[in-house]
This record gives structure tokens, C-alpha cells and sequence, in this order.
């Protein structure tokens, strides 16, 4: 039998898009082929999506936008949204396109828009210069996609970002009563108290160009529909493409189950095992995984269960151990949160034991419109060693005073072992191997019973402190 038990997790602040070197001295770092990633950043739509479990476009909440030829009702000609680049990473934006629809009440059978890629100012996060854009119509009063991919050669350098860009739609109509209808989200700040809880998860990032100037759309109250309290983004979505790698450094004495050659080290339990994330920034980018995005909104209410087939997401990334008898469904998972650092305990005192069944796993889901894409996985096993060394499994020094200490049976029988030979006072606590209290106890009495018969297979500490602050500290196993 063998276990391996994960007992603390300490996290050091690195920025997601950190890619840590191939120090030889420091650690092994594995990684992936990476992988260009096509994708349509239907972030803004998702949000209304994955809230309301809607599929009928129609019923999204959208904005009128007036045509530009004529003296306008809300003088708004831009509407768009802001969107990220994970720091150290590189996007090209390839085209844009927008879920829109015409107005029942048109003159044109046939509405001329324009899409547009602009930069970012740093100083304002206000849309600053175009850098492309698309033209294509609006031609149906249900709402459909239009859009379509950038054929300017001479600007294609520039649509390769490595940092925040907008994206935005403009109603080129000519005709009074040329209404185009872009669809946004609901609309409602995190904070807003008085909203609707679904409504609650805007970044802020929409704008809207009103009379010639750009402006946030968080608490924009120059035009009615907007104001206090409103966040709208808008549906306007770029189409990119990006290289994408999973990889790690393993920490030094750890060896991926790919290396046929070498042989882990073997250390000794309660070794701290330092594994680093160095994979694309993409995984754990809210605009980029729909892993992500779960993860991040659905803190502010649940999702639906009807959506998508109750979207239940992987991790984006994590580090999973082989934790008892190599059975899958006792395996103890990780979450990544830029490094961390993980003490291992094993429960052998003799023979080093080793295990195999250890894998860190990489998962991007893309942000498709309605949640449909394929998801990417990337796997990768990995071995490690332990011995126990010189009472290294507890940290915990023991000293005289229990010189007449009994404990038996130990493993326990039907989850009971008794204790004999205690003085005076006495606190008896146990702990899982996770540090947590399971039982406590003060007796005065000689002897004492643990029963852990309402508790599961495993091993556990037992710590029994006296009056004079002298302690006794054995481990049992449970069999039961």
C-alpha cells in the first residue's frame, strides 16, 4: 500500500504570462509543441449566454444604432468593447464580426456597416487609432452574423498585438429610419446592488463615441437608455489566431514519465516540491478560456444548469497526485494560481516508495459563441520518490512523560484503538494527514478510546499533550 498526501499549498504572486527559464540547476522544464489556436472571441455574447441559457438571439438585449447620413436621434455613431492580450503573449487579429440585426421600421433593404479594429490609449483605455476594418450590411430583421476577415496586406503587422485592443461597430446607413440593432450585454455593474444578481459581471470594458468623443459606457448618463448604473459591452467580436504551449518546470529530483533514462531522486517525506506554470498566459485568460470565464463569473451567481449541457468546466491548469492505492477517484488535484509550493508526506518508513500516477494537465476551451468549441488538452505524467527520514512525516519533537504509553490495536479494528498508561490531565487530538482536527478529547482518566469508524480509510496523527506541555505524538492507520 502506498499513499502520497498533499499537506500545504503556499502561493508566491507571478504574473500569468511569466515564462520561467530552463535553469539545469533549478528544475526540468517540460513542454508541449505548441499549437495555433483559430478562434472568435465571442467573449461579450458568452456572458449573456452562459447567464440566461437564451439561444434565441432576438430576445438579447441590443442597442438601436442611427444611420450616419442624417441628423440622429442619439448622435452615437461607435459602440464596441475592449479586449485583452495576456501579458508576454502575442494576438493577430485576423477579422471582426458582430451578431446584428435591421429595424422592422427601414428604408434600405440593405444596411452598409463598418467593424474596426483600433488600438488602445494607454492613458484613458479609450479606443485611440484604427488599425482595419470590415464593410458588410445588415440585411435581415432576425439577428445574424456579418462580418468578415481583414484583406489589407499592407497593414497585416499591425493587427499583430501584444497589447489591449477595441473592437467596434458604426451604422454606415444613409437613410433616416436605418436602425441597426447591436446586440450587448445586460448591463448592470458588479456593485450595483439594486440590479438583478444575473446581471451583475461587467469588466466595464464598453465604450460608445458620442458627438465625436469617445466615452466608458460604465454610468454614461449623457443620452436616455444609458446612466447610473448601466455597464453595457457590446457583442463585437475579433477573430484571432495565437500560438499556444503548455509546459512546467518540474521541481529538481522530479522526472517526466517521457524521460526513459533517468530515475527520480529519493527524497524524504515532507520535501517542499516547487512546480512553476511557464504555459501561454491564454489558459488562464477569462477572453481567451471559457474554462476561465467560468470560473471567474460564475462566483457571482451560478450558471443554469440547462446551459450547454450544465457546462461543468476542466480546470484550466493543474497538477494532479497520486493520492491512495493509485484509485482515480481519491486523487488530489491542484488548481494553478501562478507557482506553487506543495509538501508531499508518504506513509512508508522504510523501503522508498515511488509514484507514478502523477500528471499536470493544461485545458483551454474556446470562446466560440454559445460555448461550442472543441476543447484543447494537453496532458503530461510525471514520477516522484519518497523515504521517511528521522521523524520527518510529523515535525513534531516528542518529549519524556509517557514512559507507561500504550496504544492498540494499531492499524485499528472497526475504526477503535484504545490508549493506556496516560498521568494526570490530558487533551488527545487527531488530525488527518491534511492538518485537520478530526477528533478532541480531554480526559483525566488513565486510559481513552479513539473511534474513527465514522471517518474514512487512512492514516492519521494522533497528539496527546499533558498538563506540563509534554507531547506524545503516534501515527495509526484506519482500516476500517
Amino acid at each position: 500500500m502506498k499513499k502520497i498526501f498533499l499537506i500545504a499549498c503556499i502561493f508566491f504572486a507571478v504574473s500569468p504570462g511569466t515564462k520561467a527559464q530552463n535553469d539545469p540547476g533549478l528544475a526540468l522544464k517540460t513542454t508541449s509543441t505548441p499549437t495555433v489556436v483559430t478562434d472568435v472571441l465571442h467573449y461579450y455574447l458568452n456572458k449573456h449566454y452562459f447567464k440566461t441559457g437564451l439561444t434565441n438571439l432576438d430576445n438579447y438585449p441590443d442597442f438601436m444604432t442611427d444611420a450616419t447620413g442624417v441628423t440622429t436621434s442619439t448622435a452615437i455613431t461607435y459602440c464596441g468593447s475592449k479586449f485583452e492580450v495576456p501579458a508576454g503573449e502575442t494576438v493577430t487579429v485576423t477579422g471582426l464580426e458582430a451578431y446584428v440585426r435591421r429595424s422592422n421600421n427601414h428604408v434600405s433593404q440593405s444596411i452598409p456597416i463598418h467593424l474596426y479594429l483600433f488600438t488602445i490609449d494607454p492613458s484613458s483605455g479609450l479606443p485611440q487609432t484604427i488599425i482595419d476594418s470590415i464593410v458588410t450590411t445588415v440585411s435581415y430583421t432576425s439577428t445574424t452574423l456579418t462580418g468578415g476577415n481583414f484583406t489589407n496586406a499592407a497593414t497585416f503587422a499591425a493587427r499583430t498585438l501584444t497589447t489591449s485592443f477595441a473592437v467596434c461597430v458604426r451604422n454606415m446607413g444613409l437613410y433616416n429610419g436605418d436602425f441597426a440593432h447591436l446586440l450587448r450585454t445586460a448591463g448592470a455593474t458588479q456593485t450595483n446592488a439594486a440590479a438583478p444578481t444575473s446581471e451583475k459581471y461587467s469588466d466595464g470594458y464598453g465604450f460608445v463615441r458620442y458627438n465625436g468623443i469617445f466615452y466608458h459606457s460604465t454610468n454614461f448618463n449623457l443620452l436616455p437608455g444609458f446612466g447610473v448604473g448601466t455597464d453595457y459591452e457590446f457583442m463585437v467580436a475579433p477573430r484571432v489566431t495565437y500560438d499556444l504551449q503548455a509546459s512546467q518546470l518540474l521541481p529538481p529530483g522530479v522526472v517526466s514519465a517521457n524521460d526513459l533514462v533517468t530515475l527520480p531522486d529519493t527524497m524524504c517525506t515532507r520535501t517542499v516540491l516547487t512546480f512553476t506554470n511557464t504555459s501561454s498566459g491564454f489558459f488562464e485568460h477569462r477572453q481567451y478560456n471559457l474554462n476561465q470565464f467560468y470560473r471567474k463569473w460564475n462566483l457571482y451567481s451560478a450558471f443554469p444548469q440547462s446551459v450547454n449541457g450544465a457546462f461543468a468546466p476542466d480546470s484550466s491548469l493543474t497538477w494532479h497526485f497520486e493520492f491512495y492505492e493509485g484509485q482515480p477517484e481519491t486523487r488530489v488535484f491542484l488548481p494553478y494560481v501562478n507557482n506553487k509550493t506543495i509538501s508531499a508526506v508518504t506513509d512508508k518508513s522504510s523501503e522508498p516508495v515511488c509514484f507514478d500516477a502523477n500528471e499536470f494537465r493544461a485545458r483551454l476551451k474556446p470562446m466560440a459563441a454559445l460555448g461550442v468549441g472543441t476543447q484543447l488538452i494537453y496532458n503530461e505524467n510525471f514520477k516522484v520518490c519518497f523515504k521517511f527520514c528521522n521523524n520527518d512525516a510529523l515535525g513534531i519533537d516528542v518529549t519524556p512523560g509517557y514512559e507507561n504509553f500504550k496504544m492498540y490495536p494499531n492499524p485499528l479494528v472497526n475504526g477503535v484503538t484504545r490508549i493506556s498508561g496516560l498521568k494526570s490531565r490530558n487533551t488527545i487530538l487527531v488530525y488527518d494527514l491534511l492538518g485537520q482536527i478530526v477528533s478532541k478529547e480531554i480526559t483525566e482518566n488513565g486510559s481513552a478510546e479513539i473511534n474513527l469508524s465514522k471517518h474514512g480509510r487512512g492514516t492519521y496523527l494522533v497528539k496527546i499533550v499533558n498538563p506540563e506541555n509534554q507531547v506524545k505524538v503516534v501515527k495509526i492507520m484506519n482500516e476500517k
